[in-house]
């Protein structure tokens, strides 16, 4: 794992969700050197494994909306922003406490403001620049929510099959967001090239991203 730096503000990721999904973007995120890592997910004892497996990073999980106020106010005290989220949760419509409580810790947490101070100020400790918007990666691409639940998590974008309830949140506090399909897409290229030594072509890639959209 990249140790993340001690002096420069730091630059911090959100995980929503613990599962073995999670499991392996804690482990991408790490590598970005992006750190703390903050934890959102309505199954605690999910939570405390995912923890207990990632010993050497700095994860920390957000119960409450209280909880995710005062993280939030510390990393801006240290000129830290989040830079990336990644979702890996059911795009379920929350019914109990727990998963109203959930989707509010996650609807604090995106909306926090975000700035881009460039001139080489946002750099991680591997010397990455953060990004100018804020990159929210979704893995879920298959959205199960109904229609008319609430006015928070139904507007015009219900009707496009790809956006989840945590990715329609994240667009609308201005982050940048990427499809669970594109990722899965990404991991097909791959695939080729590993098992293969083929190479996508960028035409292909442009016209699979195209043909899913249709």
């Amino acid at each position: 794992f990249a140790p993340p730096s001690t002096t420069s503000p730091p630059t911090a990721a959100v995980m929503v969700g613990g599962g073995g999904a999670a499991r392996a973007a804690v482990y991408a995120l790490s590598r970005l050197a992006l750190s703390p890592i903050y934890i959102i997910n309505r199954d605690m004892n999910e939570t405390n494994a995912l923890v207990s497996h990632f010993t050497a990073l700095d994860l920390r999980p957000l119960r409450t909306v209280a909880e995710a106020s005062s993280e939030l106010r510390m990393l801006k005290e240290r000129k830290g922003s989040i830079v990336v989220g990644i979702g890996a949760i059911p795009s379920v419509t929350p019914a109990t406490t727990a998963e109203k409580e959930l989707y509010a810790v996650i609807s604090r947490v995106l909306s926090e403001p975000y700035f881009f101070r460039g001139g080489g100020e946002d750099k991680d400790s591997a010397g990455l620049e953060a990004p100018r918007k804020r990159i929210f990666v979704e893995m879920a691409y298959k959205v199960r929510f109904s229609v008319g639940a609430t006015a928070l998590y139904t507007d015009e974008f219900v009707s496009q099959p790809l956006w989840t309830i945590v990715r329609t949140l994240a667009h609308k506090a201005g982050w940048d967001t990427v499809c669970g399909v594109d990722v899965v897409l990404e991991v097909c290229f791959e695939q080729l090239k590993v098992w293969t030594g083929i190479e996508a072509s960028e035409e292909l890639r442009v016209k699979t991203r195209a043909d899913r959209k249709s």
